[in-house]
């Protein structure tokens, strides 16, 4: 009964990330993935014994700093920046809840579930895209490319772990996993998003850089020339479905490498500026308040634009909220938070030197933290979910398709 709760809750993760990654898609108005929340939560209540690992005491402690932000946030008389704060707590706290569902039940063997459930994805994202192909910016289910590509990071992280670590893999199962890589990798160029793109060369940068160390020379050529082919039948079937393809590439690497050269005074030299002073307007707003040194501004705070703005550096500039997810946590939540969260993430650090699969997991864990620098990640569920998967994979070792380790399961 305990396993049969265990491999539903698995799999109900992972249709949890797929349908996150499915933004828009809804049923009488409501997001599927709001559906699924409470549902794994309630699933996981009947669980009778449950482990409470150090990660999960941080992030609770984390969320209980995050409760007393909504002091500073009714301190600032703004009616907004409460509301805000509210709604941001009420977000983490669920996110919290997931993290330990994914603590008790993911583990190496749950990647099989996930790699496929990620194709299933990958083949929704191609239709999608295709479709879209001509709008601009490629910008998946969501309104913002930035967040799409971190759904990006984690299906081919999925995919990439399935392939390298589960033995007899089928052939059409290895051309289908390949191909997904490098169509999502396409897709990527698409979004013409610096920090998504960033995050995905670190992904490979440390991929690669790790199976250069545990191969031969002999085993890298075949995957090099393996990895050629696919990129040519790749190549062809996106040709195959839209003739203007190759041209539309040239032009988008055109836009790609205007956007990271860009020039003081262009449209992405202001992106950039912007961000700077985003985080300038935040620090004006701590030494406005004092108490935020310890307790924050509230989560979520700086997303009251109207409140923020006021404090703004550049007063020629428009505001938006922080955008870097380690500014974010030190301005909104306090010094405290902003230890509380390093400290998470220095875990999961030394939890992957550990493992067997650092080389995958080490991936994962940049590319996240070039997401973060760029993007506020910390009410982002996918983050999270990276953050908690890691560390579950690197604590317990599990059968993943015809590979046995010595098991090291958490009680349940």
């Amino acid at each position: 009964m305990v396993l049969k709760i265990n491999k539903t809750l698995e799999l109900f993760i992972g249709v949890l990330i797929l349908f996150f990654f499915l933004n828009n898609v809804s049923l009488s108005g409501i997001k599927i993935f709001y559906l699924l929340l409470p549902l794994i939560i309630v699933m996981f209540s009947f669980k009778r014994y449950f482990r409470v690992y150090l990660e999960n005491k941080l992030f609770a402690l984390f969320v209980f700093f995050s409760f007393l932000s909504i002091l500073p946030a009714i301190l600032s008389n703004d009616n907004t920046v409460v509301l805000v704060t509210l709604k941001s707590v009420g977000v983490i706290t669920l996110i919290m809840l997931i993290t330990y569902v994914i603590s008790n039940v993911v583990d190496i063997s749950s990647i099989r579930t996930y790699s496929n459930l990620s194709l299933l994805g990958i083949v929704i994202i191609f239709i999608n895209f295709i479709s879209h192909l001509n709008d601009g910016r490629y910008q998946g289910f969501f309104n913002d490319s930035n967040y799409f590509n971190s759904a990006i990071v984690l299906f081919i992280f999925f995919i990439l772990l399935d392939l390298n670590h589960t033995k007899n893999l089928s052939i059409i199962k290895k051309v289908l996993s390949v191909t997904a890589v490098i169509v999502l990798s396409i897709i990527t160029l698409f979004t013409a998003s610096r920090s998504g793109i960033l995050a995905l060369m670190t992904f490979y940068f440390f991929y690669f850089l790790f199976q250069l160390k545990n191969r031969t020379f002999i085993r890298l050529f075949k995957s090099f020339v393996f990895l050629l082919f696919i990129l040519t039948l790749s190549f062809f079937l996106i040709i195959s479905v839209n003739k203007t393809f190759l041209n539309d590439s040239q032009q988008q690497i055109k836009y790609v490498m205007a956007r990271f050269s860009a020039e003081e005074g262009s449209s992405d030299g202001n992106s950039s500026f912007m961000r700077i002073n985003e985080i300038r307007t935040g620090l004006n707003m701590m030494e406005d308040n004092p108490i935020s040194l310890f307790m924050g501004n509230g989560i979520g705070s700086t997303s009251a634009i109207e409140h923020f703005s006021k404090y703004k550096y550049y007063v020629s500039l428009n505001t938006t909220r922080i955008h870097n997810t380690f500014s974010a946590v030190f301005i909104e939540q306090g010094i405290i938070n902003f230890i509380i969260f390093l400290w998470i993430l220095f875990l999961t650090f030394r939890e992957i030197r550990k493992s067997k699969y650092k080389n995958i997991l080490y991936a994962l864990f940049f590319s996240q933290l070039i997401i973060a620098t760029f993007i506020w990640t910390i009410l982002f569920l996918p983050f999270w979910i990276s953050i908690f998967i890691m560390l579950s994979i690197a604590k317990k070792k599990e059968q993943i398709g015809n590979e046995v380790e010595n098991e090291n399961i958490a009680c349940i």
